[in-house]
């Protein structure tokens, strides 16, 4: 069975030795100029540089020549070179097939742009990668798509390499990772999908950088491990059936994760020791074991997250906590319109959670009430809040609620002063009694004290009305 053999294309002009032989191939002649191919031959990519109606023969298995299988024609325009240390702008025009690492950046301020095309490692037992960088900057991979790099094999490593991008690319089907950032910082990865590796889809052990639009699933291990010194901000990421963890956070502080989508997950979002001030928000966790904690993790967050509390794990924690918390606003309005009335909150404690003014055409700015706070140690829960509303000439008004969902608008009516609000009247009374309790229930809950007497008037009367009605009704 032959061999596969491929080419790419460089944006500036090589000259190249005679008498090449590359893999097989053999070449006899110079090329200088600017060239690029256009077919294969044979079911043979050519990798190599060659002369347009350069004869193409190939060796036999005795190493004897076995005969020309054709010409290749080339064209004005780049150059064709091998798999092999990247020195200038890259843009491929075939898919590669290498069972050794295929690419490796030797140069700074330059890109890979793979076209669309691929990179085939093609399921050999290895340590190779397909795209390599070590102590790079400012390197770009694009439109790639990297699979097939078996044993311990990676789809793309940057070691060392800082402020660099991966974009609009694949990483799929490698023996170990399928994206690796070790050791840099400011790098940003986006539109990026990472599926069916053999232990990581992401492996991310740097800091300050950006990861935007990615998409994690059917790892051997864990969808996206954030292993790293901090300062990382992860958003809008889809993680979904990993084997063991979705993401896993660790050594690490101050990362942000926002509108992380977890579906289908053995354990959500797993933090070992150590992992402090961590960020998740407005984000959906549906797994087994939601969070799962370890070690020494400690004051991180979660606010506006929808997640199961009753499927929180805690390992050997010394102690483990995090804080769950929501978004929250008051809309108060004169039943018609919006009132910019004073607007105060406080937890179960009395302690303020937020004060300001709601909007002359809307309601108040998006706060952030706390629910509960869970530690290994146990639970402490800061709801009911009690909302108070204020407005000149309205009557103040107070409420009390249980803030633990999403995105929450909590809607307040005001009533001018002196006018009596309408109240739920139940004409079955067996006994005055009866009615002055109920009166006494509404005083301080539905309407203000200096109200009490005028409300209790046609109170009263509509109870002796009820209570006349039910007598002549049973006789």
């Amino acid at each position: 069975m032959h061999e596969a053999f491929f080419f790419i294309l460089l944006l500036a002009p090589l000259a190249l030795a005679d008498s090449m032989n590359i893999n097989g191939f053999n070449t006899s002649e110079t090329q200088i100029g600017n060239m690029k191919a256009d077919i294969s031959y044979n079911g043979f990519v050519i990798r190599g540089s060659l002369t347009d109606g350069q004869p193409i023969s190939r060796n036999g298995t005795d190493g004897t020549f076995d005969g020309q299988i054709g010409w290749l024609s080339l064209m004005p325009g780049q150059n064709i070179t091998l798999c092999g240390v990247l020195m200038t702008d890259t843009t491929m025009n075939v898919n590669l097939n290498s069972s050794v690492t295929c690419f490796t950046f030797g140069a700074d301020n330059i890109y890979l742009d793979c076209n669309g095309y691929t990179i085939n490692g093609m399921g050999i037992d290895g340590s190779a990668k397909g795209i390599y960088a070590t102590g790079r900057s400012n390197i770009t991979v694009k439109n790639c798509e990297v699979f097939g790099f078996a044993g311990s094999g990676e789809g793309l490593v940057f070691i060392s390499t800082s402020n660099s991008n991966v974009t609009n690319s694949i990483f799929r089907n490698n023996g170990a990772n399928g994206i690796k950032l070790q050791t840099g910082t400011g790098n940003t990865v986006t539109n990026t999908l990472a599926r069916t590796n053999g232990v990581r889809n992401f492996l991310l052990t740097i800091k300050d950088s950006v990861f935007k639009n990615l998409t994690s699933h059917g790892s051997g291990s864990t969808g996206i491990f954030v292993n790293s010194y901090g300062g990382n901000v992860l958003s809008d990421i889809v993680s979904y059936s990993n084997n063991q963890f979705e993401i896993q956070v660790q050594l690490t502080t101050g990362d942000v994760f926002n509108n992380i989508n977890i579906t289908n997950g053995n354990i959500g979002f797993y933090f070992a020791s150590p992992a402090t001030n961590i960020l998740i928000a407005n984000s959906t966790i549906s797994a087994i074991t939601s969070i799962y904690t370890t070690g020494n993790v400690q004051n991180n967050r979660i606010i506006n997250t929808t997640f199961d509390s009753s499927t929180i794990g805690w390992g050997t924690c010394s102690p483990c906590n995090f804080s769950v918390s929501w978004y929250a606003r008051v809309n108060v309005t004169n039943s018609t319109n919006p009132l910019p009335a004073d607007v105060n909150v406080s937890d179960i404690n009395g302690k303020s959670a937020f004060s300001s003014t709601a909007g002359a055409s809307g309601p108040t700015p998006w706060f952030t009430v706390l629910d509960y706070y869970a530690s290994s140690a146990g639970n402490t829960f800061f709801n009911n809040h009690s909302i108070n509303a204020s407005y000149p000439g309205y009557n103040l008004t107070q409420s009390s609620f249980n803030f633990g969902g999403r995105d929450y608008t909590f809607n307040i009516t005001l009533f001018l002063t002196g006018f009596i609000p309408p109240l739920p009247i139940n004409l079955t009374y067996d006994s005055l009694v009866e009615v002055f309790r109920d009166l006494e229930s509404r005083k301080s809950s539905e309407f203000p004290a200096r109200n009490y007497f005028l409300a209790s008037l046609p109170l009263l009367g509509l109870a002796f009305v009820g209570l006349w009605k039910k007598d002549w009704l049973v006789s």
